[in-house]
């Protein structure tokens, strides 16, 4: 069975641990990065196995939805999911038509990332 594997980006510590340590409870390998350039290098490091990057939508360095699009450039079948705390209706109407399956508001319920999760790991997702 191949390693299911999953991109954090988040640059918010406590978030980040604790959504990387329900996923890795689940049986997910979780790989972080706490800005755009980090999560773009480690992406392009471990792609194809990621098949699910969990995006924050304010990095330092750039935008969650700049990168939403340079990792789609690169593959177009990753799932990518939002998570903001700062959320618009504008910001979220761009990150779904940049090809985010979701956007999650924090704080955030875990069945949505594992629901989430599941989704993107299904054969042919």
């Amino acid at each position: 069975m191949t390693e299911k594997t999953i991109l954090l980006v988040d640059d918010e510590k406590d978030m980040g641990w604790v959504i990387k340590q329900i996923l890795t409870d689940a049986g997910y390998r979780v790989v972080t990065a706490k800005t755009g350039a980090e999560g773009l290098a480690k992406f392009r490091q471990v792609t194809p196995s990621v098949r699910l990057v969990l995006l924050d939508l304010r990095l330092p360095d750039m935008s969650g939805i700049e990168l939403l699009k340079r990792i789609k450039a690169i593959s177009s079948r990753t799932k990518i999911l939002m998570i903001t705390a700062f959320g618009t209706l504008e910001s979220k109407k761009e990150a779904k038509s940049a090809g985010a399956m979701e956007v999650l508001d924090k704080p955030f319920r875990v069945e949505k990332v594992l629901k989430a999760a599941r989704l993107a790991f299904e054969v042919g997702g």
